[in-house]
């Protein structure tokens, strides 16, 4: 036996990846038939059934095998199946002894017994029949298209020569084999048996609903006076067993289908038969019916505190309740059809409601809404909410912040140019003054060698110094002024 994802499952993984934007991680195969032994010409029905364990799963996809040579297919059956699109068309073929599917749905779906396919056969041979997969996949609905596979149980199944002829009455069960026999004596009373006490282990409670299908076992303890039990299941509630089948303290019994069954067992002892006890056990396999999740204020609107409207419909054990989350949060558990939801925040939210019957199946639906916050100030059409606001104001600081290092920066970069242009002049009034002073010098000592009759050229000189260190004095100060500006 394999476990493997073949190129159609990835395509389904994918499909349901778009579909759903959550878990234990495992889901079974598995087959039930009503009896295990036939002959041939018989026809019968197996059931591929799956086991989410508490795991929303949306696809899944398997091989069957079956012995050509003892059963046939004549047909499948996908109308009470869990899937609503099939990427691959259940198929099967006779000569190869195969049936294959690939099925998805748009729902998310739990429950111990969902029905992903029927298949009805035909006996032609004789021997034992092993119905076995050898490929199969069952993807989550996480979003992410996780096989959660873990386990796939097949069936093994008897064709005889020819069946009992023995004549069962319509609507009656009856045992996958023949009970095994008590033999002991039986004290002698005075009154009649004691109603049975049963203990069912698959159905432990007659008062609740159940969402599994298996052959199960029926157990009881026989007083000491009890010298016959008579044992069956049908749908009437006040049933009375045909007849003794003998000593026996517990009989094991074909799966059941969907709808409300009551088994009767009856002790005999010396006096006569006793009261009967009919046990009450209710199956309900099918999940509730897809639904949709609308949001009361639409997809888009500023309220906080939304309210989500959801109604399902279950035609076999009712609704039981629903479970609301919002982006993947707690869960929170209704029996009406809405729900008003606590304060969110701004922005997208997804929300996922499940519905459950009274059996525990499960099926859930999604649904994402947008709350946007309501206007702060409205400037002719431009409506700005309260965060656009604030985010408006920080914009602004943030601006003025730039705009003010840019000032200081500049008004630093200006007084740096001034102070070398400042440096330069500085250093040319100082050249220029200084070649004055050497022209004084050099009038004045050759005046001094030639006589006083040569001074009015040092005087000029002289006053030509004074008006340059006047003019240089000025731009000099005013250059100082720029650099402290």
């Amino acid at each position: 036996m394999k476990y493997k994802l073949n190129v159609p499952i990835i395509v389904l993984t994918a499909f349901a990846l778009i579909i759903f934007p959550a878990i234990s991680q495992a889901a079974n195969f598995s087959l039930a038939a009503n009896q295990t032994t036939f002959a041939i010409g018989d026809t019968f029905s197996v059931d591929i059934k799956i086991d989410s364990q508490d795991t929303a799963i949306n696809a899944a996809q398997a091989t069957l095998q079956f012995p050509k040579g003892i059963v046939n297919v004549t047909s499948i059956d996908k109308s009470s199946s869990v899937f609503s699109f099939w990427l691959q068309d259940p198929a099967f073929s006779n000569t190869d002894g195969t049936v294959t599917f690939i099925g998805g749905t748009t729902s998310g779906f739990t429950g111990k017994s969902l029905e992903a396919l029927r298949v009805n056969f035909k006996v032609v041979g004789v021997g034992s029949a092993s119905l076995n997969f050898t490929d199969g996949a069952i993807a989550a609905s996480n979003g992410s298209g996780t096989n959660v596979l873990s386990l796939m149980t097949g069936l093994n199944l008897t064709s005889v020569i020819k069946q009992s002829s023995t004549t069962i009455p319509p609507g009656t069960v009856t045992g996958v084999v023949a009970p095994t026999q008590i033999k002991r004596s039986a004290v002698p009373v005075k009154n009649l048996p004691i109603k049975p006490y049963l203990n069912v282990s698959l159905y432990p409670n007659p008062d609740l609903w159940y969402n599994a299908i298996s052959g199960f076992i029926v157990q009881w303890q026989l007083p000491a006076d009890v010298t016959d039990v008579a044992a069956t299941i049908d749908k009437n509630s006040s049933s009375t067993p045909a007849k003794s089948e003998g000593l026996f303290d517990n009989k094991t019994f074909s799966p059941l289908s969907d709808g409300i069954w009551y088994l009767h067992v009856q002790f005999k002892n010396n006096v006569g038969w006793g009261p009967v006890n009919n046990y009450r056990i209710a199956i309900d396999t099918l999940p509730p019916l897809p639904f949709a999740v609308t949001i009361k204020e639409g997809q888009t609107f500023s309220v906080t505190t939304p309210t989500v409207n959801f109604s399902s419909q279950d035609t076999i054990s009712g609704i039981a309740y629903y479970n609301v989350s919002v982006d993947n949060g707690p869960e929170v558990k209704t029996t009406d059809n809405h729900l008003t939801l606590d304060a969110l925040s701004f922005g997208g939210h997804d929300v996922v409601v499940s519905v459950f019957d009274g059996a525990g199946n499960a099926v859930e639906e999604r649904t994402h809404f947008t709350i946007t916050a309501l206007p702060f100030l409205t400037i002719g059409s431009l409506k700005i909410t309260q965060s656009m606001f604030f985010e408006i104001i920080i914009g602004v600081f943030l601006i003025g912040i730039l705009i003010g290092w840019w000032l200081i920066r500049l008004g630093k970069l200006r007084r740096i140019n001034n102070t070398v242009v400042s440096e330069r002049d500085i250093a040319n009034a100082f050249e220029s003054i200084k070649k004055k002073v050497s022209d004084i010098s050099y009038k004045f000592e050759k005046n001094k060698a030639g006589g006083e009759g040569q001074t009015e050229d040092v005087g000029f000189l002289l006053k030509d110094l004074q008006e340059e260190l006047d003019k240089k004095g000025s731009y000099l100060i005013k250059g100082i002024g720029k650099i402290e500006k």
